[in-house]
């Protein structure tokens, strides 16, 4: 065998031997892929009531229905926002949603937005309200008066007003027997809508209900 022959082998050789190994690679990664997606699925919570899913192998973590959102609009800037009444009020928000609407919707949720362009200063101050999780489910800060929730309730559909503090109550319907391919979410709707301190202050002290500032109808009279 000639010199080019031998090295022409030893170079196919070793391109066999290359596709070998990132074949073998590649069917490796794929099949932990899918034993880790099996894993993480298989430990998923069930939610009763649900429906079946579109692979039963899956069980939804979110309960389908009737969400309740709760976005409370803030600002470490606001003089308001920063005074002891104020911060108590939003510390008791949460759990006095869950006792007075948590059997009528399937989840309840509170979202902190700190609208303040260093968004840094707005974490901080959505932090100094008390633990994540107690206090807020989720967490939105910087961007100013374009925060991307500020954007969207303000100035695009006009459902909140460019005040602070504040609080819009939204409804929406979700259906998540599809989950993990596919959840439904329905548009949202506005059920309440509380600006400024004191009107912040007194709706929670009365256990934050729906119907807060809504004007009576007049009895009929004979």
């Amino acid at each position: 065998m000639s010199q080019r022959t031998a090295g022409r082998w030893t170079q196919l050789r070793r391109t066999v031997v290359l596709v070998s190994v990132v074949t073998v690679s590649v069917i490796g990664s794929y099949g932990v892929t899918r034993a880790w997606r099996g894993n993480s699925a298989r430990g998923l919570p069930s939610e009763p009531g649900n429906g079946t899913s579109a692979d039963t192998s899956y069980r939804s973590p979110f309960p389908s229905g009737r969400y309740l959102v709760a976005l409370v609009l803030l600002s470490s800037e606001c003089g308001f926002c920063a005074e002891k009444g104020t911060k108590k009020a939003i510390r008791q928000l949460r759990d006095s949603l869950h006792a007075s609407a948590g059997k009528a919707f399937a989840r309840v949720s509170v979202i902190g937005i700190a609208i303040d362009n260093d968004p840094g200063a707005g974490v901080r101050y959505l932090q100094s309200l008390g633990p994540s999780g107690a206090v807020f489910d989720e967490l939105s800060a910087g961007g100013g008066w374009l925060n991307e929730f500020v954007t969207a309730l303000v100035w695009r559909d006009g459902v909140a007003t460019p005040e602070v503090p504040q609080v819009v109550l939204l409804e929406r319907r979700v259906d998540a027997s599809g989950f993990p391919r596919y959840i439904d979410v329905q548009a949202d709707s506005l059920l309440l809508k509380v600006t400024g301190r004191d009107s912040l202050i007194a709706w929670i002290n009365q256990g934050t209900p729906l119907a807060f500032g809504r004007s009576r109808r007049p009895r009929a009279t004979q």
